[in-house]
């Protein structure tokens, strides 16, 4: 046999192993997470049988799956792991099934041009994404699983996720990205921004907290006045002035500058309640098309209402929302001290209740990113969704 035609045989033998490797070879994702830089965790400590026990959680807002191939690819599974140096201390296996419901979310929201919500809670510029409404993944196409929780009994460090799938020609498609889990912390002290007793939704960065799926709010609480038998309102629920915490001063939770404001808001009670005869389906309806549009128009007006944002020292900024009408009472860059009058509860924006929303955040922005911290004046120890806290601070004029 001629040498040149053995030569043959072997490249031919080559070429052909290392084709049927390169099908068999997993094809790439790319994996991004909202948060990119790095998690907050935080730890609670409760009460069980066997003495106290802590735990610690996390939101991974965004996990954002795409793929540069030419054929369509199914993705199968995502796993969710934290690590402790090298140790995986906790992980989450997500299958197909399990991410479909926020997949088809989070393209209904792109449907509806809601890009500043999508800013607002995703931190993640939309406009130029095709989200996929399910596990299919075209070519052109992005696919968002939202909104994914862990809790663990040891402090985590690191983050990793690793999406699985398969491309309509049968081979294998994966992709993994990593991120730091920090604890989290203030660097301010912050006094409560109130008088009297109070129920607040949660304490700040808790497991309880009900704003942690949104990055923007992660680690606000909401204040909610009581009265008597620790009720509520006293009377027509339809009047805002039947509401213990209407009209309550809100003062100014450390020294500050006041850098953005919103007084333009009313007071408009028909938006958050059924009208006389009105269905609870046409209602529903009602509700969602006024968000919508609102979202477009000016999203944090619908979402704070009026509000008032305080620039402190170390780069952190305090918020306090759903202020009444004619309830702000300061102006752009004047100087509050802690413990200042500065605005007055109410029911504006995006709220079913007479109440205060908190937070401390990184910037001025509603999509800069909250930061967990805690009253210096008061001690809340968990027991239940919620909290009830006394507070009596000095107020100036």
């Amino acid at each position: 046999m001629p040498r040149f035609h053995i030569f043959g045989l072997l490249l031919t033998g080559v070429l052909s192993a290392a084709c049927a490797s390169e099908s068999s070879a997993p094809v790439p994702l790319s994996v991004e997470l909202t948060p990119g830089d790095h998690l907050c965790v935080r730890p609670e400590t409760y009460d069980v049988e066997e003495g106290e026990r802590t735990m610690y959680d996390l939101v991974v807002q965004a996990i954002v799956v795409g793929h540069s191939h030419s054929e369509p690819v199914v993705v199968e599974s995502a796993r969710i792991e934290l690590f402790a140096g090298a140790t995986i201390i906790q992980s989450l296996f997500l299958q197909e099934e399990e991410m479909r419901a926020g997949i088809a979310y989070a393209a209904e929201l792109q449907s509806l041009d809601l890009g500043p919500s999508m800013r607002a809670t995703f931190r993640i510029e939309t406009s130029e994404l095709v989200l996929s409404s399910d596990t299919l993944l075209s070519p052109e196409e992005t696919l968002l699983i939202p909104n994914t929780r862990l809790f663990s009994p040891r402090r985590p460090d690191t983050l990793t996720v690793t999406v699985q799938g398969i491309s309509q020609q049968g081979r294998r498609v994966t992709g993994r990205s990593s991120v730091a889990v920090d604890l989290c912390e203030s660097k301010n002290e912050y006094s409560f921004p109130l008088n009297g007793r109070w129920y607040t939704t949660g304490e700040p960065g808790l497991l309880r907290n009900a704003h942690r799926y949104n990055l923007g709010t992660e680690f606000a609480i909401d204040m909610i006045k009581l009265g008597p038998d620790n009720q509520v309102w006293e009377g027509d629920v339809r009047d805002k002035e039947s509401f213990f915490g209407f009209s309550e001063p809100v003062l100014a939770a450390a020294d500050g500058v006041v850098v953005a404001l919103n007084r333009d808001a009313t007071q408009s009670w028909e938006h958050v309640q059924p009208s006389e005869g009105e269905s609870d389906e046409a209602f529903e309806a009602r509700r969602h098309a006024e968000k919508v549009a609102a979202v477009r128009s000016d999203h944090r007006a619908l979402v704070s209402g009026n509000y008032i944002v305080l620039e402190h020292v170390n780069g952190e900024y305090s918020s306090y929302h759903h202020l009444k009408e004619q309830g702000v009472h300061v102006e752009i860059g004047d100087q509050v001290r802690q413990g200042q009058h500065i605005g007055d509860v109410g029911n504006t924006g995006d709220g079913f209740l007479v109440h205060l929303h908190f937070q401390v955040s990184d910037g001025p922005l509603e999509s800069d990113r909250s930061i967990p911290f805690r009253f210096e004046d008061i001690l809340i120890r968990p027991w239940q969704p919620g909290y009830i806290v006394a507070a009596e601070a000095e107020q100036d004029s």
